[in-house]
């Protein structure tokens, strides 16, 4: 991920990953930077990561995550599609 990823988002895929998926396993700081990535209920905390550093707004960690299982889908699609 291009940020500070959230640990309590990677939770998130891992727990709605299909079991035939690989298991994600999510590192930061990836070819580009945009701030502190967390869930969105964290958003309204008023603390310097979730208010100062989140430069994308309340909805970015659902937006990742989102994007971080598609591939996680396509991942296990194509595994069994080469069996």
């Amino acid at each position: 991920m291009p940020a500070d990823y959230s640990g309590e988002l990677e939770m998130t895929l891992a727990e709605k990953r299909p079991i035939n998926a690989p298991i994600p396993i999510i590192s930061s700081f990836n070819g580009d930077y945009v701030g502190y990535i967390i869930p969105n209920s964290r958003y309204d905390s008023g603390h310097y990561e979730s208010r100062d550093m989140n430069l994308l707004g309340p909805w970015a960690g659902e937006y990742f995550n989102d994007l971080a299982m598609d591939i996680i889908h396509q991942s296990a699609l194509a595994q069994e599609s080469a069996r």
